[in-house]
């Protein structure tokens, strides 16, 4: 029950009611009956102040008046009886029983949640949907994001209804952000405005841009735009031209040279001579946050052993059925390999029923994406949890999701009335940092390497003061491990902007809501573990910096990623030298 006060609704309405006192008390019972917010109250008045003044222009709305407080007060009274007529339809038994062949164990008083009326043989009862039973305690300990009512809502966010000002506030934050980042790491007293003309060299930090609009063009050096932020240069924007003696500064070993590309912020020092361009002599790399430390032997804190044990996880993204069928012939293969292998977590990424599917995209249904994903999917991820007694499973849904009624990224999570309440699926949304015990993971559904290959342009130059790779495995010269490394110095899930136009509809951004594409915010201070980022290019697993990346394809390629966690011994063991992973290819 949403709890507020007349000062509230007054405060949420404004100067569409005035001081009416009538309305602001009706008002106030609609809050209390509905269950609704006052905020959530203005938009729907404002939707039928709209749709009952025709005449009035769509920018223009009048006050509030007490004869619209009421026609919404019936029309959501009318929305909930046509609500529970739907639920008194799905939820009745109607069955004809004979008591004398009924067996004894079942010949009992039975006390129902509702009234029963009965007419001759037949009897008509609510049934209450019973709560899903659970074998034993999980295996594992599961954290994941945060889960109070105002966390949910942040995630479920109202799209479609972005602002100018909100969208350049989120874009100039994140290059203010990394200005701070380039300050401390590089020891900087100022940064500097690429805009004005300057006889020194200065350090600037900015996003790149192409100041070509065509949908072929790739990001070239003869393309390459830079802007800063309004604080720190008042928005300028400046073309970019290198030294042909070009500097890389901290960057990977071996790496040779570095990439931009569209809504990458970096940082550049060099100087404006008053030509129209900014010509850069170094670059400074954007340092990558430091890994969870392990714990050393001079640490005294105790480490619960349940959550430096052992585990293992079978990861597979979808699509989970072919192009031809819905059958999800692939699910059930990956559901019996894990009923064998019992892994203690089953993490599935969406999309779950693919509005792009050739027989979704034709109609060719006969039921109802809800019921198709109970038949199909749930009863599948139930059968394996069933068979393994203590393992969870973890569903990451798609903005293609049709089962999803948030079709933007950052996306929040599925609803719980899908797995019908059951406490061993977790759901999470898009993407999504958790952990399992002491290992963090990172996950998302959009296609962020593909997307980052086809947009980046690489300029080449002399490394100074390389950083030395954290693992032996990461090396510089690996082109794919050094595009998986763009999103740990970006601190993004999806650092490129815009969305490049033959892949917008891939990713729906919502730039507004961007702080939920953050790689290492808050509560996530040290970049993951583990990093699932599925993809239509080459299965992989590398290890960059301290991050294992998987890209386990798509399970209707026949591939999915299994990962096993070795003991921490008394938690002293670093999670890269206890973890292993590789993609299996599923057997047919």
């Amino acid at each position: 029950m949403v709890s507020c006060t007349a000062q509230d609704v007054a405060s949420s309405l404004g100067e569409l009611v005035g001081r009416d006192e009538k309305i602001i008390a009706e008002c106030l019972s609609i809050c209390h009956n509905f269950n609704m917010s006052p905020d959530d109250l203005r938009w729907k008045l404002e939707a039928v102040s709209f749709s009952t003044n025709k005449n009035t222009p769509h920018s223009v709305l009048k006050n509030i008046t007490l004869d619209s407080v009421l026609a919404l007060k019936v029309q959501l009274q009318r929305e909930v009886g046509r609500e529970k007529k739907a639920q008194t339809r799905t939820s009745t038994v109607s069955a004809n029983v004979n008591k004398m062949r009924t067996p004894a164990v079942l010949n009992r008083s039975i006390k129902l949640p509702g009234p029963a009326v009965s007419s001759g043989r037949t009897v008509v009862a609510q049934v209450k949907q019973e709560e899903v039973q659970v074998a034993g305690p999980s295996r594992v300990v599961f954290y994941g994001p945060k889960q109070d009512e105002k966390a949910k809502n942040q995630r479920a966010y109202r799209y479609m209804f972005e602002k100018q000002m909100e969208r350049s506030e989120n874009l100039d934050q994140m290059i203010d952000d990394a200005a701070d980042i380039v300050r401390s790491h590089f020891k900087l007293d100022d940064i500097g405005d690429p805009g004005t003309t300057t006889d020194e060299d200065v350090v600037i930090v900015g996003r790149i841009f192409s100041d070509v609009d065509v949908e072929a063009e790739k990001l070239t050096e003869s393309s390459l735009f830079l802007e800063s932020s309004r604080m720190l240069s008042g928005g300028a924007r400046i073309a970019l031209k290198f030294h042909p003696a070009l500097v890389i500064r901290n960057n990977i070993r071996g790496a040779r040279g570095l990439g931009f590309f569209p809504g990458a912020i970096v940082a550049l020092k060099g100087r404006n001579g008053g030509g129209g361009y900014f010509l850069v002599n170094e670059v400074l790399t954007l340092p990558i946050p430091n890994p969870t430390a392990p714990v050393s032997g001079e640490n005294t804190m105790k480490v619960d052993p349940v959550e430096s044990g052992a585990f293992s996880l079978i990861a597979a993204c979808g699509p989970f059925t072919a192009d031809s069928d819905l059958s999800y012939t692939f699910l059930a293969s990956l559901v019996e390999a894990a009923k064998k292998d019992k892994p203690s977590a089953l993490l599935l990424v969406g999309p779950f029923v693919d509005a792009n599917h050739p027989s979704i995209r034709v109609g060719d249904l006969d039921s109802t994406p809800v019921e198709l994903f109970h038949e199909k999917i749930y009863s599948s991820i139930k059968s394996f949890l069933d068979a393994s007694p203590g393992s969870i499973a973890i569903l990451l849904p798609d903005v293609r999701d049709l089962l999803s009624n948030h079709a933007v990224y950052p996306q929040s999570e599925l609803s719980r009335d899908l797995v019908k309440n059951d406490p061993r699926i977790h759901l999470i949304p898009n993407p999504s940092r958790f952990k399992i015990n002491d290992v963090s993971f990172g996950a998302c559904s959009v296609d962020v390497l593909f997307h980052l290959r086809k947009e980046e342009f690489l300029k080449l130059g002399r490394e100074v003061d390389p950083v030395l790779p954290v693992h032996e495995d990461d090396v510089g010269t690996d082109v794919m491990a050094n595009t998986c490394r763009h999103l740990l110095q970006q601190r993004s899930f999806y650092p490129i902007f815009p969305t490049p136009p033959g892949l917008a509809h891939e990713v729906n951004m919502d730039v507004s809501h961007s702080d939920g594409l953050k790689l290492v915010d808050g509560d996530n201070l040290n970049p993951p573990d583990v990093l699932i980022l599925p993809s239509k290019l080459k299965h992989f697993v590398k290890m960059v910096h301290s991050t294992t990346v998987i890209n386990a394809s798509f399970l209707n390629r026949n591939t999915y990623a299994l990962l096993k966690v070795a003991e921490g011994s008394g938690g002293m063991s670093s999670v890269k030298q206890r973890l292993s992973c590789e993609v299996v290819r599923l057997s047919e």
